[in-house]
């Protein structure tokens, strides 16, 4: 035949080594052709096998190589153990042939594999396995024609155990993975392998409680593998939050709704970094592997975990890493010389999970025999042999030293574990027990919390106190920290749950002065700070000037010492607690003036003590407690969350309301830190019916600006309905009262001169200037601002225009004002629309009184001067060109209004009650 042909040298004079004899002699078309046989035994030596002589033992193969010029070597031994390949590959290394082996010789005889397909060596001959034998019959009994779901099924081991799983004729395989390449890959792979088997591809994060449970809803599997795992130990140190979210809350997800859709076997794919783990994956493994055997107590699925080491070939395996290193010229990274770990194929470990599978009774952690751990280093000196290297000469290897998370060697089970053997030779079981796993509850609640914020520190804190972590100095010192940190939140939250707590209040106004006398109430011993000495020595005296605040609770509160009030900012040191009540008003040019805000902030950080707990509770713009309080507190040196713990909880004062009064209204809470928002959860509980935490003090602000900005922006659409209405010539209030009996989709508001109140006006405004500075026009709640301010615009042109019906002008009129508050009931008159229009008739030179019967005085203090209410008599309503109704007060005799005045404008529909025909009253 024409070409050159290589000499071949058969290591192996059995069977199989004859096979490959006679196949070589005999194929006229091939490049090779064998000279003899190397085997060890001696009985052998100097025989002819298929025609050849048998020239020595495995110890002479350099010199045999030398003398016969041979080019390669075929070792034809599939059935000798891992160790003699490794001592007959080192010896071939030294003869410098080309090295192949000869497949299982199983699969030889059976035709699945061709001499064709005689390959190079591969590192999985050197760790040589043990090949599988599976109970067919065991194994077909759980999954042939059973609905199949594999989690993680475009990764190595889910796709590998696709693979063996269509084997088994399964009803219907459901490929479920985040990647939606992998997944692709795997279903084209399946489809052209095994074209008759149902399956399914679902790309899903297992981490989505609801779409997971859609995915079981839709397939209802009666055999669920979990193979979805974070597993690279350096990468899950870097990003503990991924694993925890990932191995623990998916675990958990997945388990939950395996119980929920009544899955007959659920098995976890485990590691052996689950035992007495280093690593942050490790000890998430380990908390996977509880969460099953938890779920499999008060489950009828049988849940069970198969705990193994490395996986050869595998994305998150050391090896293609070395052969890269290799291919490009080295050197080679070891981490340590002495780093061992267990290995295992890919196929053999997908088939004894599926064999584990039908072992399974119920919450046993299987075990895979993964024979004799491999020392890394001989890996590695392998693998360049392999690659036709010399190791140290050719290829260098260097040490980079063990990296956070790693152990010089791997175990597969606990010493307190009790391993018993299977009915399989090569698994083994820790048997079920009734489990009991302390704090694992407690774990995967702090996990779940949406305002747990995953430091490293954290993590490690919580996932130590469950399964022990084996850790670094560095790491320990963390978990020390972070136990202190603990231990002082600890503290605090002892003495708000004791009642023990001292609570100071900074401003004694609208918001602050129900928030002390509440917290008093409560039991806290409470401090009540405010700038304004008028305001303090009336409390001081039992004197009330807020009409939520009960005048018998506070003078009882004053006089037992329960409520003390100072001007003293020193006495902060002395507090558990701060709550900043201050206002937090808008200027001339609609911004936010957080003066206010910023004072008090100081005045708390000159006395902030380590364990304090501060809560912002002024209405302002989302981001004020990070950016602005939070660095004024920590600039002495303390640390949110560590030191102290700083939270906002927005005020949802509804003065005159008695049915929400402050302690009956939901408190929401976002803090810096989950610590911060835990104490300021727990500060509320004691005080309020119901504490909602949300994830941070951005998103607590944001919801009180919502909730004004929500009523602002309706009270505007209905007063340009208002508008629209008169404008047709249609009753507004009669639509509206109709419109409110429609019991869904639907909110009432009701016109008015305008808003008023601090939030209801000024809130909308902080939003605006805040969405500037992101680049953000907010029209919407620009133009209800609009809208609203026009409502008080039309007031007054209204007032004009009847002034002129009449033949009079508004100069020289005399105008009679009924209720200045905001709303009705209340003695408020912060933003109110009644003193804007007050000022713009006595600007016209109208002659303008008001009564008001909880409002007896009010300061126009750019004016520098006092207005006094009058009484609501006969003969100043008859003397009056125009009566105003601007706030609806219930104890006003609105049927005397009717009777004696000669024109009503009525704002807010107060004189709805007031019978027969009334030309005099024209509503808005």
């Amino acid at each position: 035949m024409a070409g050159h042909r290589k000499k071949v040298l058969i290591v192996g004079a059995g069977v199989a080594g004859g096979i490959v004899a006679e196949v070589l002699t005999h194929r006229v078309d091939g490049n090779l052709v064998p000279v003899g046989f190397i085997d060890d035994d001696l009985q052998k030596k100097d025989r002819l096998i298929h025609g050849l002589p048998v020239l020595g033992d495995r110890d002479k193969i350099p010199e045999i190589v030398k003398k016969t010029g041979s080019e390669q070597i075929i070792i034809a031994m599939p059935s000798a153990p891992c160790k003699t390949i490794r001592q007959i590959v080192e010896v071939c290394h030294q003869a410098k042939a080309n090295l192949k082996i000869l497949p299982g010789f199983y699969d030889l005889i059976t035709g699945k594999i061709q001499t064709s397909s005689i390959r190079e060596i591969q590192l999985e001959d050197l760790i040589g396995r043990q090949s599988v034998s599976l109970n067919v019959k065991e194994i077909a009994g759980y999954l042939k024609d059973r609905t199949i779901l594999i989690t993680g099924a475009g990764g190595s081991i889910g796709s590998e155990l696709c693979r063996q799983l269509a084997a088994f004729e399964p009803g219907r395989l459901v490929l479920v993975g985040h990647g939606e390449n992998s997944i692709y890959e795997a279903e084209m792979e399946l489809r052209g392998k095994f074209p008759l088997v149902p399956l399914t591809p679902e790309i899903a994060d297992i981490r989505d409680t609801q779409r997971i449970g859609r995915i079981f809803e839709r397939y209802r599997p009666a055999v669920v593998f979990h193979a979805a795992a974070h597993k690279h130990v350096p990468l899950m140190e870097n990003n503990p939050e991924e694993a925890v979210k990932n191995n623990i809350l998916g675990t958990k997800i997945l388990a939950e709704a395996a119980h929920r859709f009544n899955v007959h076997v659920f098995v976890l794919v485990s590691s052996d970094k689950a035992v007495n783990p280093s690593s942050i994956m490790g000890a998430t493994k380990r908390v996977a592997e509880m969460v099953i055997q938890w779920m499999n107590e008060m489950s009828a699925t049988r849940f069970v975990a198969v705990r193994f080491g490395n996986v050869l070939g595998s994305r998150g395996s050391a090896v293609p890493l070395f052969k890269k290193q290799i291919a490009s010229g080295g050197p080679v990274t070891v981490t340590h010389p002495a780093m061992k770990r267990y290995f295992m194929t890919v196929t053999e470990a997908a088939q004894l999970v599926i064999q584990a599978g039908a072992l399974a009774r119920g919450g046993e952690i299987f075990i895979l025999d993964m024979g004799e751990p491999v020392l890394i280093l001989d890996l590695v000196k392998n693998l360049i042999k392999l690659s036709g290297y010399e190791p140290g000469i050719d290829i260098s290897i260097q040490y980079t030293g063990v990296r956070q998370g790693e152990k010089l060697t791997e175990s597969l089970y606990y010493d307190q574990e009790r391993i018993i053997p299977t009915s399989h030779r090569r698994i083994y079981k820790v048997p079920s027990a009734k489990c009991c796993f302390p704090g694992l509850d407690d774990l995967l609640d702090i996990f779940s919390q949406k305002y747990f914020q995953y430091s490293e520190e954290a993590i490690t804190y919580h996932l130590n106190r469950v399964v022990g972590l084996h850790r670094n100095i560095r790491t320990v010192r963390q978990v020390f920290d972070y136990e202190q940190r603990e231990g002082l939140a600890q503290k605090t939250i002892n003495r708000l749950v004791g009642k023990k707590a001292k609570v100071a209040v900074i401003g004694l106004g609208y918001v602050g002065l129900p928030q002390a006398v509440l917290q008093a109430k409560t039991g806290f011993q409470v401090t009540g700070i405010d700038i304004d000495n008028s305001r303090v020595n009336k409390l001081k005296a039992g004197q009330n000037y807020i009409q939520d605040v009960d005048d018998k609770d506070l003078r009882e509160l004053i006089t037992s010492g329960n409520l003390k009030v100072t001007t003293d900012f020193n006495l902060l040191r002395n507090m558990d607690v701060v709550v900043i009540c201050v206002p937090t008003p808008l200027n001339e040019l609609r911004q936010p003036d957080l003066s206010y805000i910023t004072s008090a902030a100081e005045e708390v950080a000159r006395n902030l003590q380590r364990g304090q707990l501060i809560i912002l509770e002024s209405t302002t713009f989302p981001g004020t407690t990070r950016e602005i309080v939070l660095p004024i507190l920590e600039s002495g040196g303390l640390a949110a969350g560590s030191d102290f713990f700083l939270a906002f909880s927005p005020e949802r004062v509804d003065p005159g309301n008695k049915s929400f009064t402050v302690g009956k209204v939901a408190k929401v809470i976002g803090g810096v830190t989950p610590v911060c928002s835990q104490a300021g959860s727990i500060f509320y509980q004691q005080s309020t019916e119901c504490v909602v935490p949300v994830s941070s003090p951005d998103a607590a602000e944001m919801t009180k600006i919502f909730e004004n900005t929500y009523r602002v922006v309706n009270i505007a659409l209905v007063n340009e309905f208002m508008l629209l209405c008169n404008r047709m010539e249609l009753d507004v209030w009669e639509i509206l009262d109709a419109a409110a009996t429609k019991p869904f989709g639907i909110q009432v508001f009701y016109p008015g001169p305008g808003v008023g109140g601090h939030c209801i006006p000024v809130d909308p405004f902080y939003l605006a200037w805040k969405a500037r500075t992101f680049e953000f026009q907010p029209r919407f709640i620009e133009l209800a601002g609009e809208l609203n301010n026009q409502a008080t615009e039309y007031v007054i042109q209204k007032t004009i225009t009847l002034l002129n019906d009449q033949g009079k002008c508004l100069n020289s009129s005399k105008i009679f004002i009924l209720g200045v508050a905001y709303k009705k009931d209340i003695d408020d008159v912060r933003e109110s629309p009644a003193l804007k229009i007050i000022k713009r008739l006595r600007e016209n030179k109208a002659t303008v009184q008001y009564h008001d019967p909880h409002v007896p005085q009010v300061d126009f203090p750019k004016a520098s001067e006092h207005y006094n209410s009058v009484d609501l008599t006969q003969e100043n309503l008859a003397g009056a060109d125009i009566v105003l109704i601007l706030t609806d007060h219930s104890c006003v005799n609105y049927q005397m209004v009717a009777d004696t005045a000669g024109l009503i404008i009525d704002t807010r529909n107060a004189t709805r009650q007031i019978t027969g025909s009334r030309k005099n009253i024209i509503r808005i």
